[in-house]
């Protein structure tokens, strides 16, 4: 009776110590790394979080049913601010390039009705002298917003998306041969479209195609070591903390987990087999697995994903699923 009890005794305080373990791990990374107001101009992840944050909230006015003609003055002046203070402390002109073409469709849209505001006028003419310094084109960040229709959206999205999804499998059954990386890279500019929060784009990408960095990433992760010789490539999926800010603590792995999911199903839709891996990992074995991959303390790993050649005949395991009324309600 007296070993039950202990046994009793050490299991359950065993579990709580490793969940508060693991808890206050989580926390310190929270508190570090997702920053703080103070830091904003010495973090270049940061300021663009917030820079690219502001600029869509622009953005997203253009896009109303009902555009109220000259909205946003004090954000659009915080932002030409910002973005002056990026590029003098990072000389990135893709952003500024990402902001202004934002910026002239605003312009241009309330001129169209006669509504012109010297200040944010200014502010834009300054900024965009930076542009001529060089001749580099960045003609791929349009930003703003554009004219399209329900008849185009819907020619587009009419594909037999049920039969698609439904053919994805978890390949265990590899061909062991390496992969094309045009067919790699077709879905890499697929999930590029996956969306984020106020169109933060958190996500990195860490490609491993050394076998023998594949063999040390998979020993970590044990669910995938009878088959491990035959997967020729390796995605991390990784998130930034820098991107979020306050009560957002758990935004890298929601907007993370939505970029794997749609990056999974590009290399899907591209031929490629894929087998997602669990990192549900102790803090400890997860620090273990950043320090091999060289991943920075600001990014959260979300999930590891095996990729390779599909076998020519293969069996995959049925993954049954519930019915969706079963944890569905209408209100």
């Amino acid at each position: 009776m007296k070993n039950n009890i202990y046994y009793r005794l050490r299991r359950f305080l065993g579990l709580r110590a490793f969940a508060i373990r693991e808890l206050f791990s989580e926390y310190f990374v929270i508190v570090n790394q997702m920053g703080t107001a103070h830091d904003l101009y010495e973090n270049q992840d940061k300021l663009k979080a917030r820079i690219v944050m502001t600029a869509h909230s622009i953005e997203k006015g253009l896009s109303l049913k009902n555009i109220k003609l000259g909205y946003g003055k004090s954000k659009i002046l915080m932002l030409m601010n910002d973005l002056n203070h990026y590029y003098k402390l990072f000389n990135d002109k893709s952003l500024v390039v990402f902001c202004l073409s934002i910026i002239e469709s605003y312009l241009e849209y309330n001129k169209s009705h006669d509504i012109e505001d010297k200040d944010i006028l200014s502010a834009y003419d300054k900024m965009k002298s930076v542009l001529t310094e060089n001749g580099e084109q960045l003609d791929y960040l349009n930003g703003g917003y554009f004219i399209t229709s329900r008849e185009k959206i819907h020619s587009y999205g009419k594909i037999d998306y049920y039969n698609f999804v439904r053919n994805r499998h978890s390949i265990r059954n590899f061909t062991g041969n390496p992969i094309d990386i045009e067919l790699l890279n077709e879905a890499l500019k697929t999930a590029a479209y996956t969306p984020s929060a106020c169109n933060r784009q958190p996500w990195g990408n860490h490609i491993f195609l050394d076998k023998q960095k594949i063999e040390q990433i998979l020993e970590f992760q044990t669910g995938a070591r009878q088959f491990k010789d035959d997967i020729t490539c390796v995605i991390l999926v990784t998130s930034k903390y820098s991107s979020f800010f306050g009560g957002e603590y758990h935004q890298p792995y929601v907007n993370g987990g939505m970029y794997a999911m749609n990056l999974i199903f590009a290399l899907h839709s591209q031929g490629l087999g894929t087998t997602p891996l669990n990192m549900g990992f102790s803090a400890k074995k997860l620090k273990g697995l950043k320090k091999l991959c060289d991943i920075k303390k600001d990014e959260a790993p979300i999930l590891l994903i095996g990729v390779g050649e599909i076998a020519e005949k293969l069996s995959v395991a049925s993954s049954c699923r519930f019915k969706f009324k079963e944890y569905t309600k209408y209100y």
